[in-house]
This record gives C-alpha cells, sequence and structure tokens, in this order.
C-alpha cells in the first residue's frame, strides 16, 4: 500500500521520482509514456477540430457573401425588370395614341 501511495504521488507530481524501487520506477515510466500518448493524441483531435472551424466558417463566409451577391443580384434585375414592363406600358399608350391620331 505505501509504495502505491509513493507511486500515486510521484504520477500526481509528475516528476522523475528517486525514491521508487525498480518495479515501480517501471510502472511510473509505463504511466507517464501514456499519458504523453494521450496528451499528443488529445492535441491532434484538437488541430483537426480547429482546422475544421476555420474551413467551415470560411465556407460560411463564403456563402454569406454569395448569398448577399445573389440578392443584390436578384434586386437589380427586379428593377430593370420594372424599368422594362414600365416602358413597355409607355411605348402601347404612344402606339394608342398614333392608332387614335391616324383615324
Amino acid at each position: 500500500s505505501h509504495s502505491w501511495q509513493r507511486l500515486a504521488t510521484a504520477i500526481r507530481t509528475a516528476r522523475t521520482p528517486i525514491n521508487l524501487r525498480p518495479d515501480e520506477m517501471h510502472l511510473w515510466k509505463v504511466v507517464q509514456q501514456s499519458l504523453a500518448n494521450q496528451h499528443a493524441e488529445f492535441n491532434t483531435k484538437r488541430r483537426l477540430l480547429e482546422r475544421k472551424l476555420q474551413e467551415s466558417t470560411e465556407s460560411l463566409d463564403l456563402t454569406t457573401k454569395g448569398t448577399k451577391a445573389l440578392e443584390q443580384t436578384i434586386q437589380s434585375l427586379e428593377r430593370e425588370l420594372h424599368q422594362a414592363r414600365s416602358a413597355q406600358f409607355k411605348l402601347r399608350e404612344e402606339m394608342r395614341r398614333s392608332e387614335t391620331l391616324a383615324l
């Protein structure tokens, strides 16, 4: 029990212990390697998630810009359509007037 307490203390402090027996030292090294592996794996996953978040944010920015550009294009086309209808209406009115004058 006492050796497990020493080992647990060594693991918690993460310092290389000097008062451990060889079998305890072996266990300490195994645990430290495991922790190092888990830490590296965590960092790899974190970087991957950060990259995905960045890509998603950039994609969303492009989508937002694209949507705004599309809305502006639609508004512009609606204005042009309104102007064309207005011009068509005026042209019909002029044609009616000229027909009336021809009679």
